[in-house]
Parts: structure tokens; sequence; C-alpha cells
């Protein structure tokens, strides 16, 4: 007999052989005790998943005579041609090749006649998905009422091309991928039947490598056996499949730990020489920055439940998250997520690894960025404890970030929440009255220096005399701010109004021409007489006898502004100031000068 492969040989046999699918498993031989099959059923997943397998498990336990509690014998004739695919009773369709109407009007023909033998007749359409829409709509009377003999199984990876129709006249399974663990048990069970000698580490390899089908592990797992003669070593099957060494990653991460430039420029060698995929390199490095971070984060949970890797792999990243905090790990991810982003797009990928890389060593710690008291070669000789130690001594020279404006257009904010944090703690003085003193004043006067449109007069402004001391624009500003209270729909038309003079009761109004639709609004005799009592209301002027609009020229008027301009004008010289200031700041300063980066919004957060 010609030699069957391992996938063929070991293919589950029964719902107890059934690896990773035991929801399902147990769903079934329930409704088959409880007499509750329905009479349509479809397994959708992801490809090796058990789906096939599933379907002709069913079949023998419905067709089997000696199937005791539906667990088919798998020594009869019945059962072995269902697993031959050979039982006229049990008909396997491919739907890939059947997909027409023709082969759906025979199978709906052929429905009606009894099995041969047994009660059962089972149908088993895999691909369904890639059957056409008129072999669905042909399908659709016979699946929704078919004769008590027969049973429907169907299969597809792509349930989503399945007509509505359809979906709702089957009962759905939806087979899940297997955990990496599951199938390295299995594989090394596998291994163990066959007689092959396996390394742990070299199973895990293979298991991770089929990305959640058994089937792929299988056939990988003939793959390497041929290749390693019964013997699998770890290094040989890096070699033949041509995947990075766990090992680079793990020393890369340990590297990074210790900000260690000469040890990197070694394992950038060692990536080199070993012929490792600069892609595959960063792609598993951004993984297992991951899972270092899980580890880091997860404290008292079991966090075998969250990472699909062997328990030595998960010992080491345990004493990995010991020497990293879990910013330095997040600032990591970004960094080795932004070089994995470039990668596919260089002409010369080793290079652009071999700089992210070195990029992502040279990073300070985050405590010494918060500190902001040395030089880059200071960071690398000096110990955290160390730093941590001089910058308590020299905290009265830190200088903590600016408050927020009142309507929140910047704040210390814009540093991570743990720096902030820090820079409070690392600087005992910041508490002291004449500090918060000295911040309070900087946020009134940032406050004074945005007014708003919105804003409600204080009792101050309720007397609205004309102020000589100021322009004509600033006191025609005030006038319309206080109108703001009584008047809004006024007032938002008279924001966009150019105070041009005010003599002797006469005031002319310029309208730009942009804004030349208020016009005609504003010219109207009731909107003049309204104007006039808003000013003489508010004691802006004892009187106004004429009111009048005129069109200008941007060019001619180009010194003279509405008090939306004003306003607007306030708002960005505030921002541009405040933005100076956090710029100014030496932990933003330090910030932007070690990531090569820009300040690109400011945020107040609550």
């Amino acid at each position: 007999m010609s030699y069957q492969v391992i996938a063929r040989k070991w293919r589950p046999q029964s719902f107890q052989e059934l690896v990773g699918q035991e929801s399902i498993a147990q769903t079934i031989l329930n409704a088959l005790k409880a007499d509750r099959l329905p009479h349509a059923l479809l397994f959708t997943g992801t490809r090796g998943v058990g789906k096939t397998s599933s379907a002709r498990i069913l079949a023998k336990s419905l067709r089997c005579p000696n199937a005791v509690e539906f667990r088919p014998c798998n020594k009869c004739s019945e059962c072995e041609e269902i697993s031959s695919g050979s039982s006229v009773n049990v008909i396997e369709i491919d739907g890939a090749s059947n997909n027409g109407v023709d082969a759906i009007r025979e199978l709906r023909d052929s429905v009606g006649y009894m099995p041969s033998s047994g009660k059962h007749k089972i149908y088993i359409i895999d691909e369904v998905h890639m059957l056409s829409t008129s072999a669905f709509n042909a399908l659709l009377k016979t699946l929704e009422e078919p004769p008590e003999h027969v049973t429907f199984i169907l299969a597809t990876t792509e349930v989503q091309k399945i007509p509505v129709t359809v979906l709702s006249r089957c009962q759905r399974f939806d087979f899940r991928r297997i955990s990496t663990q599951k199938i390295a048990d299995h594989l090394s069970h596998i291994c163990k039947q066959e007689n092959v000698a396996y390394e742990n580490e070299a199973i895990w390899l293979v298991a991770r490598q089929a990305d959640g089908s058994m089937r792929d592990a299988l056939s990988l797992l003939d793959q390497v056996i041929s290749f390693c003669d019964k013997d699998l070593k770890y290094t040989k099957l890096v070699e033949v499949l041509g995947l990075t060494d766990r090992q680079l990653i793990l020393d890369g991460l340990q590297i990074l730990a210790n900000r260690d430039q000469e040890a990197m420029l070694g394992l950038l060698e060692r990536i080199h020489q070993g012929g490792t995929d600069a892609k595959n390199y960063m792609d598993e490095l951004i993984e297992e920055i991951r899972n270092l971070l899980l580890v880091k984060v997860s404290g008292n949970h079991n966090i075998e439940s969250l990472l699909d890797l062997p328990q030595s792999e998960i010992q080491i990243l345990q004493k990995l998250a010991q020497e990293y905090s879990a910013e330095e790990v997040h600032m990591l991810f970004d960094m080795a997520l932004k070089a994995g982003n470039d990668l596919p797009k260089a002409h010369n990928p080793i290079m652009v690894l071999e700089m992210a890389m070195l990029r992502m060593v040279s990073a300070p710690y985050i405590k010494n960025l918060v500190a902001g008291n040395y030089s880059d070669s200071q960071l690398e000789k000096k110990k955290p404890s160390q730093l941590a130690h001089n910058t308590n001594s020299n905290s009265s020279q830190n200088t903590q970030v600016p408050q927020a404006s009142q309507n929140g257009h910047a704040d210390s904010s814009t540093m991570p929440n743990s720096s902030r944090n820090s820079a409070q703690d690392l600087n005992p003085t910041s508490n002291n009255s004449q500090e918060r003193q000295k911040h309070s004043q900087k946020a009134t006067q940032l406050k004074a220096s945005e007014p708003s449109m919105m804003t409600k007069p204080s009792n101050a402004m309720e007397s609205l005399h004309y102020l000589n001391d100021l322009d004509l624009s600033e006191n025609w500003m005030r006038l319309v701010q206080h109108s703001q209270k009584h008047t809004p729909i006024l007032a938002a038309q008279l924001e966009h109004c150019i105070a041009l003079s005010f003599e002797d009761g006469q005031l002319k109004l310029g309208i730009r021409k942009q804004q030349e639709f208020l016009m005609a609004q504003l010219s109207e005799e009731s909107k003049k007489l309204k104007i006039q009592q808003v000013i003489l209301k508010s004691g802006w002027a004892e009187k106004v006898e004429k009111i009048e609009f005129l069109p200008i020229d941007d060019k001619l008027h180009a010194g003279m502004n509405s008090p939306a301009e004003i306003i607007k004008q306030k708002k960005q010289d505030a921002k541009e100031a405040l933005q100076k200031q956090i710029q100014e700041n030496p932990i933003v300063g330090k910030a932007l000068e070690t990531f090569n980066a820009k300040i690109i919004a400011i945020k107040e957060t609550k």
C-alpha cells in the first residue's frame, strides 16, 4: 500500500478524538442522545480545524450499526466506506466543482430515494459558499423541508458569502482556531506513536507556524520528519522552514532592556549572517513586545490563558518584565510598529531593520527622560537607581509643565500620564504656596488672553461707557460681547461688522465683501432701531442719531478688524504663546529631541 500522509492517517474518527472543538462535539452528541439533531447543519471556520472530519464523524455516528452512545466502531464496513468517501448513503459533494444549478437539481431529485441500508442518508456539501446564486435558490425548498431520512451538512470557510436565506434554514456551528498549546500536545502524541524523537521547542515551532490549523500542522510535521530523518531538532527546523530563531527575538529584548549598543551590533550581525528575513524578524519582535506587555500588566492573572507560548518562554518573559516599565514597553512597541510599517516599502529592508534597532537601543529610559538632567552619554552610563537619587537631590531645578488654559488649548497633558506623575514625584518643592501662586498667575494670564464671544459679561462690564483709553475697535467689541446676553442673534450679526467711526452720534459700520449678505439684513430700520436701543441701554453712548452700514475694501481697511476677527486673532496668539511655553519646558524639549518629534496638537485632559 502507498504511503498515507500523517494528516489522513491521524484524522479524528470520533468526536472524542476531535482536538480543539470540544464544545461543538458535546453539543452534537447531546443532540444525538436527545434525538434533537437538526436536518441541516452548517459548519464554518478557518481551514483545517475539523469541519469535514466532524461531518464524517456525524455521518458514522448516525449510520454505524455497532455505535455505542453514538460512538462509531470504525471497524465495520459502513464506517470504513464513510472514512474512504465511498459510501452510497453518505454523499460528499464538492461545492467548488459542482456549483451549478444542474448539480443541485440532481441532488434534489435523489433525496427522495430511501437509503440502501440503515435509516439515514447524509449529504455533505463542502465549500458550499462556491455554489452559484441559482444553485442556492434551487436548494432552498429541499433544505427547508427535506425527507425525514435526509440530513444535510454544509461546510464552508467563508460563511459571509452564503445567502441569508440558506443561513436561516441551518443550525450553525462556528469552529474556532485551535490553540498552539493543543496543537503542540497533539503533535507530541503523534511523534511518540510514530517513534519520532523531538525537542519541545521544535514541536512548538511547527505548532506556531500552523496558525490554528491542525491540518497545516500535520502537513508541516510530515515535511520536517522527512527532512530531519525522525529526529526533530529546533535548529534544523529553523533552517528548513526559513524562520526566525526565537532566541534572536529574546536576545533582542534583553539587549533593549540593557540599552547595550555593542551587543545590538552583534545581534544585527547574527541576523544578517543567518539570512533572517528583516520583515519576519520585526513582525515577530512586535508580537513578542506585545507578549512582554501582557506579562508585565497581568499581575496575578493566569497569563497562560492569554499567551499561546511554551512555559519556558513565558518564564523568560516574566524575568524580562522586571527590567521594563510598562511605559518602556509601550515606547518600544510604537517604535517597532513604525519600523514594521516602513520595511515593506524599503529597497533595502535589512538597512531599515538595523537603523530601527539602533534607534530603539539608543532611546533613553523613561524615568531618565522625565528627570531631564542628563546628556545622552550620562544616560547611558548611569544606572536607573543612580539617576533617581541624583534627580531627587536636584529636584528644585526641575520645571513643571504649564497649567491648562480655561478653553482647553493646552496643558501638560500632552505628556504621558506616567511622565506627569514622575515629574511631580521628582520635584518635592512644586507643591509649596509660591509655586502654586506662580502657576496660578500664568493660568490667569492665559485665560485673560482668550476672550470668548459666548462668555457672559461680568458685573464689572454692565456699565459699558465708552473708554477713551481703548480704540474704537476694542470699544465696539465690548459692546458686541455685552449684547450676547440680551440679543444673541443680533450680536452674531454685529460681530462681523467693523466699527469705522463714531462721531457726533453717527456710527458707521463696515461689512466685508464675504459678509455682504448682512448688509440688507442690518440696513432695515427695525434692526437699526434695535441696535440703537442696545447701545443706549448698555450706556455705551449717550446718543445715537444715525447708524450707517458701508461696504469696505480689504486693502483700504487692512488694519481694521471686526470683533470676530479680533477674538480669533487673540485665540491664535494665546495658542502660539502656550505652545512656545510648552516647547521651552525641559521635559518636553528632551522628548522632542530624543524621538525627533514635533507637537501636532495640544489638548486638555479632564
